[in-house]
Parts: structure tokens; sequence; C-alpha cells
């Protein structure tokens, strides 16, 4: 399948436009930030992605080394879709990893899914869903988290954290993390 291509400036203006901030070193888009901190079209270097075409609500987190966290989603024919993710090392993408699958992930750009890292062993990631049984339900999203303690290798089962109720009429659908 064809991998999707953004360019650094792409990379932080997904996350930008999510609201989020991206902090990538600079380092990752090909720029030494000690002897130029001013960003410009003549020092972007495109960067391919592990993420394939069509994958969607991307986010950049930074991990505790300074080395870059990609998450996506990757939707499939069902509704359903592939959380996915890939660590920015030593100048290349790791290869992508699957940290949950199956799920009926929120496609909200403003309630993408991430990973935080705790430390480079420690990750945290996070998402929101619809509920499973697939019938409309008004603004109710239920907030997942799963862990891992061994760099993204393996995951723990996905827990429900929180669970906003439609008939309630709380809107605690977006999640939001820092380490």
């Amino acid at each position: 399948m064809e991998k999707m291509h953004m360019t650094r400036r792409q990379l932080l203006q997904a996350s930008a436009a999510l609201g989020f901030s991206a902090a990538v070193p600079f380092s990752l888009g090909g720029c030494n930030s000690k002897s130029d901190p001013r960003i410009t079209a003549t020092n972007w270097k495109e960067l391919a992605t592990p993420a394939l075409i069509g994958s969607i609500t991307p986010r950049v987190t930074a991990a505790k080394d300074g080395d870059a966290i990609l998450t996506w989603l990757e939707p499939n024919q069902d509704a359903t879709a592939a959380f996915r993710f890939s660590l920015w090392r030593n100048g290349a993408w790791s290869p992508p990893a699957i940290i949950a699958t199956g799920f009926l992930f929120s496609r909200d750009r403003a309630a993408a899914p991430g990973v935080v890292a705790l430390s480079d062993r420690n990750l945290i990631a996070y998402w929101s869903q619809r509920p499973l049984d697939k019938k409309p339900s008004g603004n109710e999203i239920a907030l997942y988290v799963a862990t891992s303690t061994d760099s993204g290798e393996h995951w723990s089962t996905p827990a429900l954290v929180n669970r906003a109720s439609a008939q309630t009429g709380e809107d605690n659908g977006y999640v939001s993390a820092a380490a």
C-alpha cells in the first residue's frame, strides 16, 4: 500500500489544527535550532510517515528522550479502525505497531487518540470511541486507556476510564493528557 508523506510543517499543522502542541525537536525536520531558530520554507524536510494513505486523526507527541511519537487511525471497511503508532528514533520511524484494533474509535479530529511517554519504556495510549453497539448515540463517548511497559511492544487490555451519557446531557468525550 502507498505510504502517506507529511512534511514537518504538515505534522506540526496537523497537531496545531487539533489544538495541541507538537513539541517535536527541530532535528526531526532536519534543521538545527541552535544555529537558526527560525523555521523557513527552505529548511523543511519531507518525511515519509509509516501511516498508510487514508489514515486519519494524526497526532505527534514528544517522548521523554526528545524523540517523537506519531499516532493515527487506519479505518477498516466495517467502520472500526486500527489505532497505530510509530516512534521517531535515530532519524527514522520505527515499524508501525498496533495499540488497539476493532473498535469504533471516535473520528472527531478534536478527540484524536494519542500516546504519552512517562519514560522510554512506559507509555499510556488514550482514545475515545462510540458505544460498541454501533447505534446512533448523540454525544455519548467512552474514554479508554491502554498501557505499555516495554516501549509499545505489548499493550494492556483497554480499560474504560470515563463514560459520558447522552441521556444526562454530559459532554465529556474529549481526552487530554500530559506527562
